[in-house]
């Protein structure tokens, strides 16, 4: 966790939630596998193309290539993500804000057809800005036939 944390706050609550929203009372009689998505921004040019979806594919599949069971658990921030590349890379600093919270719920929307469950996080201490409240998880299991 530290080692996470050190790298993004958004990685370290994303593996966090996997492991408070995912009862771990139970034996674990299969491998388990975690996929923690950093960015998955998608430039203007290249949308409505089915990158994402392939994308997610190509990641649990990419878990699943050597594997006869497992249990896959993905969490990924909903905040937006700074372009950071092509025609729509930003140079500016990008401050996040409220103004993000639509994007937010938008993204949210999206990974839920995808099989994730949007979440938002609960604090005591206001949050000016918006950012680290909201996530996504999933957790699915691969059997082979």
């Amino acid at each position: 966790f530290a080692a996470l944390e050190n790298d993004s706050d958004w990685l370290y609550w994303q593996m966090q939630l996997i492991r408070d929203c995912f009862d771990e009372s139970e034996p674990c009689t299969v491998i388990d596998h975690v996929l923690l998505y950093s960015s998955a921004y998608v430039n203007k040019d290249c949308r409505r193309q089915h990158v994402f979806a392939r994308l997610l594919a190509m990641s649990e599949e990419f878990v699943y290539e050597d594997i006869s069971h497992c249990r896959l658990f993905s969490s990924m921030a909903l905040d937006p993500d700074i372009p950071m590349y092509g025609k729509d890379k930003i140079t500016a600093p990008y401050v996040y804000s409220m103004k993000d919270e639509p994007d937010r719920i938008r993204n949210g929307m999206i990974l839920e057809k995808y099989g994730f469950q949007p979440l938002k996080l609960e604090t005591d201490e206001e949050v000016a800005d918006g950012s680290l409240l909201w996530f996504a998880v999933k957790e699915q299991e691969y059997r082979e036939l």
